[in-house]
């Protein structure tokens, strides 16, 4: 799976994971985390909390590395929003930064501690919406 994610190919990664499935094999946290990057990759949010949740499901905790993918996702979405509508800029503003925020909450909720990817990627989320205060 990484050698297709080194590949661009995300989607071959989420072929593989659903075949995984079919076939009865259980994905652990590498598999997962494969599968959230894939789901970046895409700017799939919907379905990277949906992996979450199957992760809770089957036990698995997800790391710091699997919330920095879901940041991700809401980092491009985002910047998305920006690019196609930029005079409404404001009335975006909130709706994505309450789910940005959501994620970081969640993390602290389970303990992890926010490392640099975390950080560079909070930073960026909020430097692109001109929310300077809060990038600092």
């Amino acid at each position: 799976m990484r050698e297709c994610l080194n590949k661009g190919r995300s989607r071959l990664v989420l072929q593989i994971a659903a075949r995984m499935k079919e076939q009865g094999i259980e994905p652990d946290l590498e598999t997962y985390l494969n599968i959230l990057t894939a789901l970046a990759a895409d700017n799939y949010h919907t379905a990277a909390w949906a992996t979450l949740k199957d992760m809770e499901a089957l036990d698995i905790e997800p790391d710091v590395a699997c919330f920095n993918q879901i940041l991700q996702v809401c980092h491009v979405q985002f910047f998305i929003y920006l690019l196609l509508f930029r005079r409404f800029h404001q009335a975006f503003r909130r709706t994505d930064s309450d789910q940005f925020e959501s994620v970081l909450t969640e993390m602290s909720s389970r303990g992890l501690k926010p490392n640099t990817q975390t950080y560079t990627t909070t930073i960026e989320y909020y430097a692109a919406g001109d929310n300077v205060e809060m990038a600092l």
